[in-house]
This record gives C-alpha cells, structure tokens and sequence, in this order.
C-alpha cells in the first residue's frame, strides 16, 4: 500500500500542475468541493514535514493568541470544532513565525483556508504559509500598512478599466486605502461569502499574483451599479468593502480575467513562478521571502492555454487523446484496485452533471474532469461519512500518557484503506527522548502472510489536559491526523476516534484497541457503552486475533 500511494503521489505532482489545472477551472468554474483541499495541496506543493510541522505543534501549546486576533475570532461565532481548528492554525503561525503578530487582519485571511483545510492540520498550516508567501508578499514588508505601489497600481488600473467606479469613489472622498486595502488583507474573506471565496482561490492558486491584482479590481468594477445607489442615497460607500456582499462570480472571473490578459507590462514580482516551502525543516518567514524568485514576461497565453498533454500508455483501457483530464486520468491508473475503482467514481460523476450513462459522451469532457478530479482520494478512503460538521463527542480528560503507552491489540475499526486486509493487528506506543510518543502498529497481511510494521509519532495536541493527539508516519506520506481517546481505563479497553470536515461532509474513523487479545465480556460491554454515548455509527469490522503470535515484535 505504501509503494502505491507514493506511485499515485508523484503521478500527481506532476500531473495535476497549475498550467494543465488553469484551463479547466476557467472552463468549469471552479474545483469540486470535495477534492479542493487534496487540489489546492498539490498544486501549491506542500512538503508534508512531519517532524518540522509536531515540533511547532508542541511549541504552540505554549502560546497565548493576541487580544485583537481573541476578540475578532469571538466575533465570528463559529462552531466549536471550526473555533479549535482555526485558533490551533493561528498558534501554529505564531509558532513559526512572531512577527506575524503585527497583522491584526490575519485571522481573516486565515479563516477560509482553515475552513477548508481544517482536517489536515499539517496541509492546512504549510497552504497559509505558501499562501502568505506569495500572495502575502504584497503586504508583508509593510507589516499591517497598506503597499504603496500596490495601491497606486490598482488605481491606475481602476482609471483604464472602471473609470466609472473611479468616479464614484472620488467623488465621495473614497480613498484607495479604504476600498481595495480591506480586499487585498483579508484575502477577499471581508466581502465573498465562503463558497465565492473558495471559488475564487480556485482560480487564484492556478495562476500568477497579477490575477490577485486584477480580481481587486474588477470586484471594484463590478460593484459600480451598488456603488452608484450608495452613492445616490448618501450611504456610507466604505461599508461596501468591509461586508459580504452577494456577487456575480461569473461575472467577476470575467472581468478578473479581462483585466489579467490585457496587461503585458505586470511588475515582475506579480509574474514570478510561485515560491514553495522546501521539504525539511521550514525555513523562517524572513528566509521564506528572501527565496530566490523566477520571472519573466506575463503572457496572455499562460491563462488560456492547457499545457501539451503527452499521451500515455500507462493504461490501455484508458482512451487517451490530447485532453488534459484524459492524462490526469490515466497518471492514476497504477494498480488495478484503482482502475476498478473508476467506474464507480465516473458513475458518481455522471450523476453530479445530471446525465443517465448512455448519454455521457454529450458532455464527457465535464464527466471526466469530475472523474479525474475524485480520484484523488481514492487512496484516502474512510468509511464513514455523513453531511454536515464532525458530531460532537465526549473526550477523556486529564489524559495520562505514562499510562497509556505498551501494547493495545486492536479488537475492530472502521474500515482504512491501509489496514485492508489486516489481521493480528496491533499498536505499541513508546515515549521518545524529546517527549513524543512513538506509535508502532503491526499487521499480518491474510493474503501474502507478511508482516507489516508501520512507525509514526504522536505529540499532544491540546492544552487543556484533554486525550487529543496528532499522529503521523511520514514513511506512508500521510498527513498528520487527530487521534481522540474518547475513553479508556488504560488497563483495559480504549475508544479512539478520528474526524475530519471535507466541504459539506465529515469523515469519520475509529478503532477500539484492548489490553487482552481477547478481552473478556465485561470490558467489551464498557466500550459498546462508550460507544453508544458518543453515537458512533455501528459499522465496526471486527478484527481476527486467531493463531496469532504471542508478541508483535515475534511477527
């Protein structure tokens, strides 16, 4: 499993790339939902430093967030789960950096990026950090003080393509600070409803910082009708830059576009090639910035055209042709359980554009890209998931690691994708030198009789004494995942549970591990009560311990 999710991982860095990514979202409109994260991480090429990432973990449990990033994140009334992703994200930057500290406006900015990659912890901080880094750049020299040459630039821009709102916001003293310094700090969170901003990342992430540019100005543009009757009824235009606004997104990306093609003669540092954090130990932000860039000359062509697409022979099965999708397609085929998995990811697909199967070659291109696009997380599978937020449930408190750590034989799961096949399993947690657990879980596998030793690390992740962990095994290329003991007695059963927000959709995991390989009536009636308290869903696989060997170590 592991040698075929790193196969899949390196067909995607260097297929799903932001040339062959740009002409499908200006055809589409936008990424699927549910594989934008997966999208947005590969396309922005984050590192996945594990170790570099659970050390700033365990330094931001010793932070406290700045009063005003406090207050604004009160204000914003969300959800306690999303509250505790979001405040962990921003302890997290502290951590690497303090002198983001300065930036009273970086929680919104923040906020949607969490929101959309709250479930994978150590994507969601190194997609802000790239983030900050290239689209930050603009701002950042300047600590919180809007960029001079940004801002004349913007209104310059303003004067050729939407003389008319220019117009407007002159007349009644506007300044450029007021009205496109609150698009550009916030990321555009301060004026488009969530799925307007994922929307328009989609689009930004795919192309050069000169679309950020543009799209601040054709949002100006395209409020010339609001701005006018603001202005009319002596309102407070200001506002209009400072709220949500409902917003015509095709029209908006038009414009954005428009803007984004005609200019020739973009500042280079707004047509570098993006800046990627590097694989190891995460440079610091003054590093970060002083990357070498490279540039050169903005084309029109760099928007609208796909790059070539090779063809492929990886899968004759697959009918390749000189289409971008086709190839992402086709780069995924490497084994056969994901080729028999296409046809039900492409009926799935078929279904999101409304069309019976006999009818798809009408609109295959869209069929395709939708196919294309949700097999990226085929190798991620988990088998529960439900629609709306993770559910609520209860962890144990006052969580004692000492007593937790040696060996837990795992009783029955949800099903995982990489314990497929998994008999004699087990888990063995050891304290490291520098105060991380280390995890070592066992399997036999029942098809080939193999032993199958996978090590990770897990470093707590709260500070309020509650069981909640972050584990990873940088060997598998997964990414850091929540590991919550929801209730254990450390001597006999444990209730571990995983979750995470995907769009719409939460994902859930869970395991129960016990002392005794086969543990007697009592103790399996205290985890169904655990169980049943927590309301987690009764599609548990149990696990065979028969004619196993005595000690994993042995297997």
């Amino acid at each position: 499993m592991t040698s075929q999710h790193s196969s899949i991982c390196e067909a995607l860095e260097e297929k799903i790339t932001p040339k062959k990514m740009r002409c499908l979202v200006r055809e589409f409109g936008s990424l699927p939902s549910a594989n934008r994260a997966l999208v947005w991480r590969f396309l922005l090429r984050t590192p996945q430093n594990h170790a570099s990432f659970c050390a700033l973990v365990s330094q931001a449990l010793e932070l406290d967030l700045p009063d005003e990033w406090v207050r604004w994140t009160k204000k914003q009334n969300l959800r306690p789960f999303t509250e505790s992703q979001f405040t962990r994200a921003l302890k997290w930057l502290m951590a690497w950096s303090p002198e983001l500290t300065c930036l009273d406006f970086l929680p919104q900015f923040v906020l949607q990026f969490a929101s959309v990659l709250g479930g994978d912890p150590i994507s969601s901080f190194e997609v802000i950090v790239t983030a900050i880094r290239n689209w930050g750049c603009l701002w950042l020299e300047m600590c919180s003080e809007p960029p001079f040459q940004i801002m004349t630039l913007i209104e310059q821009l303003l004067q050729r393509f939407g003389p008319g709102a220019l117009e407007i916001l002159k007349k009644n003293s506007v300044s450029i600070v007021s009205y496109a310094w609150p698009l550009f700090d916030t990321g555009f969170a301060a004026v488009l409803q969530e799925k307007d901003w994922r929307q328009l990342w989609d689009h930004l992430i795919c192309n050069r910082v000169a679309l950020y540019v543009s799209a601040a100005v054709a949002f100006v543009c395209c409020t010339e009708p609001l701005l006018r009757h603001t202005s009319d009824r002596s309102l407070n235009i200001k506002g209009l830059f400072l709220e949500k606004q409902e917003v015509d997104m095709k029209a908006f990306l038009r414009k954005s576009y428009e803007i984004y093609d005609s200019v020739t003669n973009w500042p280079p540092m707004l047509t570098s090639e993006m800046v990627v954090l590097p694989s190891g130990n995460y440079p610091s932000l003054e590093q970060f910035m002083n990357t070498k860039l490279e540039t050169r000359k903005h084309s029109p062509k760099d928007s609208k055209d796909c790059e070539p697409c090779e063809e492929t022979d990886l899968f004759t099965a697959v009918e390749t042709k000189d289409d971008c999708t086709d190839e992402i397609l086709s780069a995924l085929m490497f084994s056969h359980k994901i080729r028999d998995a296409v046809d039900s990811w492409k009926g799935a697909a078929i279904g999101a554009v409304g069309l019976e199967p006999g009818l798809q070659s009408k609109n295959s291109k869209k069929m395709r890209y939708l196919a294309a696009l949700a097999l990226l997380v085929v190798g991620a599978s988990a088998q529960v998931v439900s629609p709306g937020p993770c559910p609520p449930v209860t962890v144990q408190q006052n969580f004692d690691i000492p007593n937790y750590l040696n060996r837990w034989y795992e009783q029955k799961k949800y099903f995982t994708f990489f314990e497929q096949n998994g008999v004699c399993v087990s888990a063995t947690y050891g304290l490291n030198p520098n105060g991380t657990v280390e995890v070592r879980n066992y399997l036999i596998n029942a098809d080939t009789n193999q032993t199958e030793v996978i090590v990770g690390n897990a470093v707590v992740d709260s500070d309020t004494g509650e069981a909640k962990l972050l584990v990873n095994f940088p060997s598998a290329g997964a990414f850091a995942a929540p590991y919550w003991v929801l209730e254990t007695d450390y001597t006999r059963f444990s209730v571990v549970w995983s979750c995470a927000e995907i769009a719409t959709e939460n994902v859930q995991f869970a395991w129960v591990l016990t002392r005794e390989r086969f543990p007697d009536t009592a103790t399996l009636n205290e985890v169904e009560r655990v169980i049943a308290a927590n309301q987690l869903a009764d599609k548990f696989l149990i696990t065979s311990q028969d004619n196993c060997p005595e000690d994993p170590l042995d297997m």
